[in-house]
């Protein structure tokens, strides 16, 4: 049995094709890892507060836990559901007149609308009505209001070494002194 690219395990579409799914993937792993790196500093974030909260800082260590869990919540959903479009696309319904990702190349908005219209997949038109897209769209924008809200809200506070000492006193330990 060979595994060459000419195999006949390989999916009868053409290379464009099988770029652009590839490229799907990889994009899909890719945000799988970045997840990884997110879920990693939420949990040492979320102790580090529970750690260092006092009767002092209680309300801005409460508040600074809830947006983090709600900023980690949103990224679950997100993922999640990037995660069920990379299935659904290349398991259920990977047969899917059209294909599950077939985009055009062209480098103009013309050639695009009219003579590669018929090379955009079906599916993906399909999948911006899907709830589970859906989901992912709308945890995508919630979760960018509430991280541009804060970066206003530190805009909105004037800058000074007191300010940041306020703003960042969390007592994380320096590297490599525990």
């Amino acid at each position: 049995m060979s595994l060459n690219p000419s195999s006949l395990w390989r999916p009868a579409e053409d290379e464009k094709t099988i770029i652009n799914e590839r490229t799907w993937l990889a994009g899909t792993i890719l945000a799988a890892v970045a997840y990884g790196m997110v879920f990693t500093l939420f949990v040492l974030t979320f102790k580090q507060l529970i750690k260092t909260t006092t009767k002092d800082n209680y309300t801005q260590r409460r508040l600074l836990i809830i947006y983090i869990t709600l900023l980690f919540i949103l990224g679950t959903l997100y993922i999640g559901s990037v995660a069920k479009m990379t299935e659904l696309g290349f398991i259920d319904y990977r047969l899917f007149p059209g294909g599950p990702g077939i985009l055009p190349f062209s480098s103009s908005l013309e050639t695009w609308c009219t003579d590669d219209y018929h090379n955009i997949a079906a599916f993906e038109l399909l999948e911006l009505s899907l709830p589970i897209n859906q989901i992912s769209n709308i945890s995508f924008v919630i979760q960018t209001w509430l991280v541009n809200g804060l970066l206003v809200r530190m805009d909105s506070i004037p800058i000074s070494m007191q300010n940041l000492k306020k703003i960042f006193s969390t007592d994380l330990p320096v590297p490599g002194h525990f």
